[in-house]
């Protein structure tokens, strides 16, 4: 019987400093996250160009995508892996993440974001009629 892991690459090798490591892609939960807190992402969820839109949000955004992707911590990625090299794993991990249609990722980030963004509201109305 098929499984779902069949259908898709969960990670990918990359070289860091002369050694391999494992890129993985990025959840759903991980890119509205990421969304959320660089704004200037929401461009993707209108069919902008997601590496643009991480590489014009500065160095904080590459720096935490990379690190989403390498599942290292952010301090790690700034400090040790090259500017070059986090564009390599921004790169390659954009490349097991997204569907062969980028405007339908959009649209489920879209989702994911206003879901996100409902239940902290909840949570939010919740704590303050405590």
């Amino acid at each position: 019987m098929a499984k779902l892991q069949d259908l898709v690459k969960l990670k990918r090798s990359v070289r860091i400093q002369e050694q391999d490591f494992d890129v993985h892609p990025l959840s759903l939960a991980t890119l509205g996250s990421l969304v959320l807190r660089f704004k200037g992402l929401a461009d993707v969820l209108e069919g902008g160009d997601i590496v643009e839109a991480i590489v014009s949000e500065g160095d904080s955004a590459v720096v935490a995508v990379a690190a989403a992707a390498l599942r290292e911590s952010e301090d790690d990625v700034r400090s040790i892996v090259s500017p070059v090299e986090q564009l390599d794993v921004i790169l390659s991990s954009l490349e097991l993440t997204l569907p062969e249609d980028p405007v339908r990722l959009g649209e489920t980030i879209a989702r994911a974001v206003l879901l996100a963004e409902r239940v902290a509201g909840a949570l939010g109305r919740k704590s303050s009629n405590s």
